[in-house]
């Protein structure tokens, strides 16, 4: 049995190597001496597969919504909240909570291209404050 099996083996060239195939499923074989054609056409080609489009046109721009609170806690106390995103709203109390509100806004604006959106007790939309160009450095 043993050796019906190594005959077998043999027999249907599983020990013998296979010449090497590119990807495009073409064979590679040497060249033979004296060839007068480049000894570059034996290395591997690799495509670069090149995305044309940039990635960012623009940056994002980020929203930060200045408005009054809607929980009762905080409208007994005049509070007005600075919404930047669900977690991060932080609630100023007080006779300049609106100043001191939007000043935080503004700080926080100061960041990264951001629009700063003033709410009134509907939230509905009485302000935008657009942000200002970029200025290169002179």
């Amino acid at each position: 049995m043993r050796g019906e099996s190594a005959f077998a083996v043999a027999f249907m060239g599983i020990n013998d190597p296979t010449p090497a195939i590119r990807r495009d499923s073409t064979a590679r074989a040497p060249r033979p001496t004296g060839c007068r054609e480049f000894a570059s056409d034996d290395f591997p080609v690799f495509h670069w597969q090149h995305d044309a489009r940039p990635r960012y046109l623009y940056a994002t721009m980020q929203t930060i919504q200045v408005r009054p609170s809607r929980n009762p806690r905080w409208q007994k106390q005049g509070g007005w909240e600075v919404y930047e995103a669900d977690g991060v709203s932080p609630v100023y109390c007080g006779p300049n909570a609106h100043e001191d509100a939007l000043s935080y806004a503004r700080q926080r604006a100061s960041y990264a291209p951001t629009e700063i959106r003033i709410l009134d007790a509907d939230w509905s939309v009485v302000e935008a404050i657009l942000p200002e160009p970029v200025r290169g450095l002179v």
